[in-house]
């Protein structure tokens, strides 16, 4: 039944894919295809293009719209540095990462075989950039890039580290991917039906589509904006401070100023656009929400707060999904708990290895793999040392804990929280706690694999999906976590145990010794229960929470009522 259960859901994907090609949408997606803007991909583990779970989803959606032939094209940026995990790598490694060629691209070319070069205004100047092709197993990814010789030094830079700690260089970032992105689009010939914005990073497109439509039809600019809404989509995938870009508007009206006499348009009239109400601030994300026709959240409780935070601005639910074939390790679910035992043994030789550990396979193995921010509350598990401590270093039923992550350079509580946890691993709890470092989708596809808890901290409300879950979920491991994100959508207890998100300090422990430890380690051997949730567990991600079931609704709720 559970491996019917994979075939009949790819099955029905299949299927309706196949009646949805041969309707009057898809045959102007044909000639007129998707564009899709994201600041970050996770297309291959070793980019320096990614820095979590934004990338990691972008990734698979173009993935997925790829198997299922959906009309669509991918832009984004190419990093040179890229984020944190980047300091783990060797000279010798970055240089290689340098020349995008050496990971697969193909310098974009326009119809006559010329090699692209698109230009931006910023400030007084303008940059260059030229764009890189990756298309493998994806549907076009096109990376713009500003590292190139006709460029000054300070504007090849602007390219240099994802993220960017400078609010100027983040700025100049988000108008080569808007505006860039879309003159890039234009010299391949590419003419959109629908540009999908995932996440606020690239929310000066829609000036640009804009301003195509007020020369196109002779309207003002308001006019025209009004327009180009039709045709824009907008993906919010967080209600935390921090992953909105803003900026003083001083800063934006210098960097546009060129732009808008480019254009013929008032950079007061720009800028007003993204202007938080009462204040000087200037908002990627309000931009985004003014300027986008189709809005949409990330998952069901992630749109109930998002439209208490925007009331005026409704958003529909569209849940995140995962790319099934890149995250499956199991493949046949007959034999689940086998396969997962394989897994987890070929994880724990690598730690072993790695780390000089003797960390056992009918050990317990609990997991938290994911950005270490303050939200998703990473030192939770030791808000009581003595009693972790016991717990782990049981003699008859002992717990292995296994971290790892990446946390922004400049997030002080971040990185505090890692360096707290590796300090654990190395007193109080040496010997039953990690953390690895330079944490990427190869290792999240180990860990995901061979965890037999994956542990899930957050805030609730403050998660807006958490798709790594889901892909604990398709390999069997059970989820310990509050019931944020995704999970507000399951029954947490079936799947796994659910973590009292106010009582989180000791609720999280009793959990442990009276429930999941218990289980485990029952007369010698996991109990039926357990075998149970982990079939249940793999059964829900397959059928709920694939990005098939993603990219449908997509269609379904947002861009049918657009185009």
């Amino acid at each position: 039944m559970a491996t019917d259960c994979y075939h009949n859901i790819m099955s029905q994907h299949e299927t309706w894919f196949k009646t949805f090609s041969r309707t009057h949408l898809y045959k102007t997606l044909v000639s007129h295809p998707i564009a899709y803007f994201c600041a970050e991909y996770a297309l291959e583990a070793d980019m320096p293009t990614y820095a979590g779970g934004l990338g990691i989803l972008a990734a698979d959606l173009v993935r997925e719209a790829h198997d299922q032939k959906l009309p669509m094209v991918a832009v984004g940026l190419y990093y040179h540095r890229g984020y944190t995990r980047q300091k783990f790598f060797s000279r010798k490694q970055l240089d290689h990462i340098n020349n995008p060629v050496n990971l697969g691209f193909k310098q974009a070319k326009d119809n006559a075989g010329q090699p692209i070069t698109i230009s931006v205004p910023i400030q007084g100047r303008e940059v260059s950039a030229i764009a890189w092709l990756y298309d493998k197993g994806t549907v076009p990814v096109y990376l713009l890039d500003t590292n190139i010789s006709q460029n000054a030094p300070e504007d090849r830079q602007i390219v240099e580290n994802l993220y960017d700690a400078d609010f100027q260089t983040r700025l100049k970032q988000e108008l080569v991917l808007g505006i860039g992105g879309y003159r890039l689009l234009q010299k391949l010939g590419i003419q959109p039906s629908i540009y999908h914005m995932n996440e606020g990073h690239s929310a000066f497109l829609s000036l640009e589509v804009a301003a195509n439509i007020m020369r196109t039809l002779g309207v003002t600019f308001e006019e025209a904006h009004q327009v180009a809404r039709k045709n824009i989509v907008f993906t919010n995938h967080t209600l935390v401070a921090a992953g909105h870009d803003n900026f003083v508007n001083d800063l934006v009206s210098l960097l546009l100023e060129k732009y808008a006499v480019q254009i013929q348009v008032p950079v007061g009239d720009l800028v007003s656009l993204g202007i938080v109400k009462n204040s000087d601030v200037f908002s990627m994300t309000m931009l985004s929400l003014r300027s986008a026709g189709g809005i949409n959240a990330v998952s069901e409780l992630h749109s109930i707060k998002a439209n208490a935070v925007w009331p005026n601005h409704p958003m529909v639910n569209v849940t995140n999904g995962i790319h099934i074939p890149s995250w499956d390790k199991i493949k046949n679910q007959e034999n689940l708990y086998r396969t997962h035992q394989k897994n987890k043994k070929a994880l724990l030789e690598s730690i072993n290895k790695k780390l000089r550990l003797r960390w056992k396979e009918d050990e317990l193995l609990i997991v938290w793999a994911r950005r270490v921010v303050g939200y998703k509350r990473p030192l939770a598990i030791f808000s009581d040392l003595k009693r972790i401590k016991e717990i782990c270093l049981s003699r008859t039923k002992p717990v292995n804990i296994l971290f790892s992550g990446l946390y922004h350079s400049e997030d002080e509580e971040g990185i505090a929280a890692v360096n707290a946890i590796k300090k654990y691993a190395l007193k109080e709890l040496r010997g039953r706690l990690v953390f690895l470092d330079d944490y990427n989708t190869g290792l999240s596809g180990e860990l995901t694999s061979g965890a037999d808890i994956w542990l899930n901290t957050p805030v609730v409300g403050f998660e807006a999906c958490g798709t790594s879950g889901m892909k604990a979920a398709l390999n069997g491991a059970l989820n310990f976590s509050t019931k944020d994100g995704w999970l507000y959508e399951a029954d947490l207890n079936k799947i796994g145990w659910q973590i009292d998100d106010i009582k989180i300090k000791t609720n999280i422990y009793d959990i442990l010794e009276k429930q999941i430890i218990p289980d485990y380690y029952d007369s010698g051997e996991i109990t039926p229960l357990w075998k149970q949730k982990m079939a249940d567990s793999r059964n829900l991600a397959i059928e709920k929470f694939s990005a098939g079931r993603m990219l449908k609704d997509y269609i379904e709720r947002i861009y049918s009522k657009l185009v």
